[in-house]
């Protein structure tokens, strides 16, 4: 509870003097000195503050965790479910409160939009390394610009050094994946996607779900 309480006192410093930006324009300029200092806080540092270190020195290790953002599900199903944006900020902080983010990766489409830009500039800057591919129109009409094989050859390529794989995401194609690397790989696998809009058989298979409301959503 101590360290639970610690947490809600830096979201609040985080949160208390800039809100409004939240409000306004999408623009996390102004808190990235503070989301810098929230994601180079270790965990143990932390605990220590709350005075609980103790659970770290009995010689359990601080949890590796590597993060897995597919941006493209995650805005539309957010903007689909609540008119709103997925707040990335406050998904690194609710990770960082279960271990330390040894790798993160956000993966979007390219299509040269300033807005986009600046926006991949913020998710680097919270210490995601973002991927991009470029948007296709085919001759058709239709369009290709899913992550699907990329995202899955990078988790693969990350679960022998890593204890948790967080997917944020809500599609039910990567089904199969979690349920491998949790049973063949023996890693925890989490994924975080919008209730009701998160593919059924992805829930099934996570080690863990977590929906996407309250403090991960940008309003």
């Amino acid at each position: 509870m101590v360290f639970i309480t610690t947490i809600a006192m830096i979201f609040f410093f985080l949160n208390s003097e800039d809100n409004h930006l939240h409000l306004i324009s999408y623009n996390y300029n102004a808190l990235l000195p503070k989301i810098n200092w929230l994601r180079n806080v270790s965990v143990s540092s932390i605990l220590v503050f709350s005075g609980v270190s103790a659970r770290l020195s009995r010689g359990s290790a601080v949890k590796k965790i590597a993060v897995f953002a597919d941006v493209q599900n995650l805005y539309y199903t957010v903007r689909q479910a609540y008119g709103c944006h997925f707040n990335y900020a406050a998904l690194w902080a609710d990770i960082s409160m279960r271990g330390q983010i040894v790798e993160a990766y956000a993966y979007a489409i390219d299509r040269g939009d300033s807005k986009q830009q600046q926006f991949q500039q913020i998710l680097r800057n919270l210490g995601f390394m973002v991927k991009l591919k470029p948007y296709i129109q085919r001759a058709d009409g239709s369009a290709k610009g899913d992550w699907d094989v990329g995202i899955t050859l990078d988790i693969m390529d990350t679960i022998d050094h890593v204890d948790e794989v967080v997917l944020a995401s809500g599609d039910g194609d990567f089904n199969m994946l979690l349920e491998r690397i949790t049973y063949k790989h023996g890693v925890e696998a989490v994924a975080y996607g919008v209730p009701g809009l998160t593919a059924s058989s992805l829930v099934r298979a996570a080690s863990r779900y977590v929906p996407i409301e309250g403090a991960l959503l940008l309003k």
